[in-house]
């Protein structure tokens, strides 16, 4: 079965294992229908939520023999991704950054917070935080990303996105990126615009007409400026 999977292209994640290693999975993640061959002392010692699942009753075995683990409400990629970081750096460390893109970031945060994987949404949390302090990204995935900061709990990553667009006074941004369709929580986003009423004296001339910085802002004024009303 793990080697139907890695044919079909569904497990590329153990494609720079010794086939011996690939030979000992000993549980199939079941996700949008796929099955996805892992090995359970890997995700058990990385995931308490997991490690539960195995240890309170014994997964159903498939017709190949190995027990299925059902994960109905993952996707396929998130789960994709999530295992590749797995394999590659947290059990392997094949690479020195195994996290290779900003959706692979968003990835491991979503699955590794549902599974309790502590170290993997750590690493998820501090590679967004370097993109966004070394300003290679862009301010529509800031929005995303605080958007799955105050979903998660993710007070750095939060506090970097709330910081970036602070200090980013491009009236042309503000007026683009309909932070509010975007999830931001009106708590963020007052603390965007109050922050920016700190850095009032020293972008005067090119605030005064937006009517973005009030000296009592709320988010229904934001909405109505986003609007052109």
């Amino acid at each position: 079965m793990a080697a139907d999977a890695l044919l079909s292209g569904k497990a590329t994640y153990m494609s720079f294992m010794a086939p011996t290693f690939q030979e000992m999975v000993d549980v199939l993640l079941i996700v949008e229908g796929v099955r996805l061959p892992a090995h359970k002392a890997i995700l058990a010692a990385n995931s308490k939520v997991l490690a539960e699942a195995f240890t309170s009753q014994a997964p159903a075995a498939s017709t190949a023999g190995l027990p299925e683990l059902p994960l109905p409400e993952d996707s396929l990629e998130d789960t994709t991704r999530a295992l590749t970081y797995l394999y590659r750096h947290c059990v392997f460390s094949t690479e020195a950054q195994s996290i290779k893109s900003q959706e692979d970031g968003k990835a491991i945060i979503r699955f590794s917070h549902k599974y309790a994987m502590q170290g993997m949404l750590d690493a998820s949390e501090t590679y967004l935080i370097s993109k966004i302090q070394a300003y290679e990204t862009t301010p529509k995935a800031v929005a995303s990303w605080t958007a799955l900061a105050e979903k998660y709990g993710l007070s750095k990553l939060l506090a970097n996105c709330e910081h970036f667009f602070i200090h980013n006074t491009d009236l042309k941004l503000w007026k683009d990126m309909a932070l509010v369709v975007d999830g931001i929580s009106p708590a963020s986003l007052l603390r965007n615009l109050r922050g920016l009423q700190l850095t009032r004296s020293h972008v005067q001339g090119r605030v005064q007409h937006t009517g973005v910085v009030s000296y009592n802002p709320t988010v229904s004024t934001l909405v109505a400026w986003q609007q052109g009303k």
